[in-house]
Order: C-alpha cells, then sequence, then structure tokens
C-alpha cells in the first residue's frame, strides 16, 4: 500500500525535469494513514480530524495534488486491497470485507462500475483462478 504515497509523490512532480514538489504535510500524512487503516480509509470527516485540518481542506488538497476526489482516491484504495487480497488467495467475501466494503455484492458492484467487469471476472481475466 506505501505504492499509493510514492504514486501520489510523483503525481506532483515536475513535468519538465523540474525538482519534485512536495506533497502538502497534512496530504502525505493522510496517504499514509488512509492506506495503513484496516478496512480501507476512513470517511473524509474521520481522516482530516486525524491529520488536524478541515474536511473541506482536504478535499481540496487530494483534488489539487492528486487530480482525484477523495471519494475516489478511497474507492482506488478498497478496490486495490481487495485485488491483493484475491490474488493472494482470499475468497471474494473475505477481501471485499478486509477492503472496507460491505459485502461482496457491493465490491462486485464498485468492480463492475469502475472495470465493466465482476470480481470474478476480472480474476479469471487475470489467470489467478479457474
Amino acid at each position: 500500500m506505501a505504492s499509493w504515497v510514492a504514486f501520489a509523490a510523483s503525481a506532483v512532480s515536475g513535468e519538465e525535469g523540474g525538482a519534485e514538489v512536495p506533497l502538502h504535510p497534512r496530504l502525505d500524512r493522510a496517504l499514509r494513514l488512509g492506506v495503513q487503516r484496516a478496512g480501507g480509509p476512513p470517511e473524509l470527516v474521520e481522516l482530516a480530524a486525524a491529520v488536524g485540518i478541515s474536511p473541506s481542506r482536504l478535499g481540496h488538497l487530494f483534488a489539487d495534488r492528486l487530480g482525484l476526489a477523495y471519494p475516489a482516491w478511497r474507492r482506488w484504495v478498497c478496490l486495490r486491497r481487495a485485488v491483493e487480497a484475491v490474488r493472494a488467495g482470499a475468497t471474494l467475501t473475505d477481501a471485499a470485507h478486509d477492503a472496507g466494503f460491505a459485502d461482496s455484492a457491493h465490491l462486485s458492484r464498485t468492480c463492475r462500475a469502475m472495470f465493466g467487469l465482476t470480481p470474478t471476472e476480472a480474476v479469471r481475466a487475470a489467470g489467478w483462478r479457474d
């Protein structure tokens, strides 16, 4: 999950060989806390309180620095966590719960909305399961 933080840092680097623009310290901390939390990133209000910034300011930092609204980033983190769990051998239900989804149906709806595939179809397409 630390790769999300690295991705975020690289997303704001200079385009033409310029120096990297550092992440806002509160955003950096929020990214780290969000990916480390069991069950997936918390609601924006909870995460903002944990890093000592207003929810609206943190939401603006996500959009401005990462080009991604917080809810979208949160879905990506949860989907990635679920995919990693399935790849490691977890059932879809266990992966869904570990990643912060209410159940496997919630994971399936989110996966289909994002990729046009159910998790089962994606797992089979990736060759992870028969």
